[in-house]
């Protein structure tokens, strides 16, 4: 959810929701807990029917963490099984995702790129 949020700026919850195809009370719930860690921060947007989404300092500064802890799994994936059937998987992965309806969670919205 954070790096959803770092990569596509301020959004709606509802577009959160949308992306990561949850409900919306799930999403408040996780939106909840991030808010009480000082993760995001909610605005009101023009409307004041909806709020924004945004990450604060505390938030983006555990980006780069994020980040490494996906490309260190990559990298053990690939040391235990070799690089060609770590890309095997992952295609395999995202073709069970689709087949479920699922959508990535960690790429720009609307986008489908998972680096193999």
């Amino acid at each position: 959810m954070l790096m959803a949020i770092a990569e596509n700026g301020p959004l709606k919850q509802a577009q959160l929701a949308l992306a990561f195809d949850l409900a919306p009370p799930t999403v408040t719930i996780m939106l909840t807990r991030l808010a009480r860690d000082g993760l995001i921060n909610r605005h009101s947007v023009a409307d004041q029917k909806q709020t924004a989404i945004a990450l604060t300092e505390a938030g983006r500064a555990l980006i780069p963490e994020i980040e490494r802890a996906w490309m260190q799994v990559d990298r053990m994936l690939c040391h235990s099984i070799g690089t060609s059937q770590a890309e095997g998987l992952s295609q395999t992965a995202r073709k069970l995702r689709d087949a479920l309806g699922g959508k990535p969670p960690h790429a720009k919205l609307g986008d489908d790129e998972c680096g193999y």
